[in-house]
């Protein structure tokens, strides 16, 4: 019923916003770019808010006016793929200062911070959301354009497709999308299989930096902004190697540490079997997934580590001897 009454409130809105989180990803940017089009094609006003640059490898879906930092006062403002108030990107008051807010998200750690909230934490992708928002409810007809969005959302969260987050109904949208004559190959090839020869070269670095706790269970990656500097890249630019430490056989759990200061550090979380690590993150203030989640630290890098190891710990229900 909620996502009803999201629609509703976009048929009553002559001017809408749409925001996304912080450091916004794939699923964010083709979640947002999806509804953008959809709602513009209604003949509505619409805007999308981002606080960050977009990855390369998701440009694709971006054009000049998508990106805006108007002076407007909006009827509606949603808020896609983000799990708290925080999580917004950083734009000026735009959600604050709709008349209404609405929150459509498939995190499980979501507070329901909107006065509308929609949170589906079955879905693949907040991509997988929109499309059910726009087929059945919302319903303008679909085009390449919003297809290539969507699909674009749902192939990025759910790693091509081989997370356990995948399930048949992401399969049945991901066929329906394709009838839209998508370039699916032209898609996936820039999402997972396009670098830099820097961001190679910084793989291979990060690689053989890994380290592994618990007899294995636990390999833990890091990426500081000295490694980043050196290659002349971003911080935004190594997301990728978040797959990297999950990679390695025999590992559970999975960290990878972005080390942006020595006192400011991101942690991303990844789940190879049944350990929850949305409980992890939440336990410092993050969240996310039960296969996904992450937090940050604002401590030096060996303390951060020792907390996240001992949280994983009580988790694998690991015996941890002094």
């Amino acid at each position: 019923m909620e996502l009803r009454k999201i629609a509703n409130l976009i048929k009553r809105s002559r001017k809408v916003a749409i925001v996304g989180h912080v450091n916004p990803d794939g699923d964010c940017i083709g979640s947002c770019t999806a509804l953008l089009q959809a709602i513009r094609k209604s003949g509505r006003v619409c805007n999308v808010y981002l606080d960050a640059s977009v990855p390369k490898y998701i440009e694709y879906l971006m054009y000049d006016d998508y990106v805006t930092d108007a002076n407007i006062n909006y009827d509606l403002c949603i808020a896609l793929d983000c799990a708290d108030r925080s999580r917004i990107a950083d734009v000026k008051g735009i959600f604050e200062n709709a008349s209404k807010t609405a929150s459509i998200d498939h995190h499980i750690t979501n507070t329901g911070f909107a006065d509308v909230n929609y949170i589906d934490a079955n879905a693949s992708a907040t991509g997988e959301i929109i499309y059910e928002l726009l087929t059945k409810y919302f319903k303008v007809k679909l085009d390449k354009g919003i297809a290539t969005s969507i699909y674009s959302a749902i192939s990025s969260d759910t790693g091509n497709f081989k997370f356990a987050n995948t399930k048949a109904r992401t399969h049945i949208i991901a066929s329906k999308l394709m009838e839209y004559d998508i370039d699916v190959a032209e898609i996936n090839r820039r999402i997972f299989d396009t670098h830099s020869m820097a961001q190679l070269t910084l793989m291979g670095e990060f690689a053989s930096n890994l380290e592994s706790y618990y007899d294995g269970k636990v390999v833990v990656g890091y990426l500081t902004w000295k490694m980043v500097d050196k290659y002349g890249l971003t911080f935004e630019d190594a997301d990728y190697l978040v797959s990297i430490p999950r990679s390695v056989e025999g590992a559970e759990v999975s960290v990878f540490m972005k080390v942006k200061s020595p006192e400011e550090i991101k942690v991303s979380l990844r789940s190879n079997g049944d350990a929850d690590v949305s409980k992890v993150a939440s336990a410092f203030g993050g969240g996310g997934h039960v296969r996904a989640s992450g937090a940050t630290f604002n401590c030096p890098y060996d303390e951060a580590l020792d907390k996240v190891l001992n949280e994983i710990a009580k988790e694998l229900e690991i015996c941890i001897t002094e």
